[in-house]
């Protein structure tokens, strides 16, 4: 048993190689190295932070592109909420902490703050919180869809009269696709012979979450909650 984990360890370490080699894997290769059950269970939980760490696009049989992970990983980008989510704010701030700043330089800084913004909503995306404030909106905007706008990001052009009753139904059908799916990882054993599975439905209920384009406002309401939740949990941990 001992041998196969160690030759497990070794495939896993030669197909995150390969991956960084040519910047992407295929689920095939993913399913063949972790279709046995072998090893810990947090091997596929270790690989997928391995794929975010170095970036590596993971693509399915019709090369269509199912994840672009982030360089940076979730925990560093929900590090730095405490400080500012406004990516704006941030931006200004940078700005005045840097003197005779060039414009290649403000260019750099700009692409940082992009990058911060799009790792923090990817993280929001997979948070239980954000599933549960879509199931409220879904019923808000089907009685008033011209409430749409308070919660997602469209500009006036998508929300034309005319196209307000299909960006309705747009909205609506991706919210319940992202409900299906969120009672598929709920009813899978949690044997770690499902843990491929169960991280291909996150991974496409974490894009579904981010297409829907919640408001800014909507995010800075998940973030305050979740750092509500870490200084409880922290508060809990101390008085033991």
């Amino acid at each position: 048993m001992a041998s196969d984990e160690k030759y497990q360890k070794e495939e896993i370490s030669q197909l995150i190689s390969k991956g960084k080699r040519q910047g992407f894997l295929s689920w095939e290769e993913i399913d063949q190295t972790f279709a046995e059950e072998v090893g810990p269970e947090d091997d596929f939980d270790n690989f997928l932070s391995s794929m975010d760490s170095y970036g590596i696009k993971i693509l399915d049989s019709q090369q269509r592109e199912i994840l672009a992970f982030s360089h940076k990983k979730n925990a560093a980008c929900l590090h730095g909420l405490e400080r500012t989510t406004d990516p704006v704010k941030l931006y200004l701030r940078e700005m005045g902490n840097i003197p005779l700043l060039t414009r290649e330089g403000e260019i750099s800084i700009a692409r940082e703050i992009e990058r911060g913004e799009k790792a923090i909503i990817k993280t929001l995306s997979k948070t239980r919180l954000v599933l549960n404030y879509l199931i409220e909106i879904e019923q808000r905007i089907a009685d008033y869809p011209e409430t749409i706008q308070k919660y997602f990001d469209f500009n006036d052009e998508e929300l034309a009269e005319d196209k307000l009753p299909e960006k309705q139904k747009e909205l609506i059908d991706k919210i319940n696709i992202v409900k299906d799916l969120s009672r598929e990882v709920d009813n899978l054993p949690k044997s770690k012979k499902y843990n491929l599975a169960r991280g291909r439905i996150i991974i496409r209920l974490s894009q579904l979450i981010r297409e829907l384009n919640l408001q800014p406002s909507l995010r800075e309401v998940v973030i305050e909650q979740l750092k509500d939740r870490l200084r409880e949990m922290n508060e809990l941990e101390y008085r033991r």
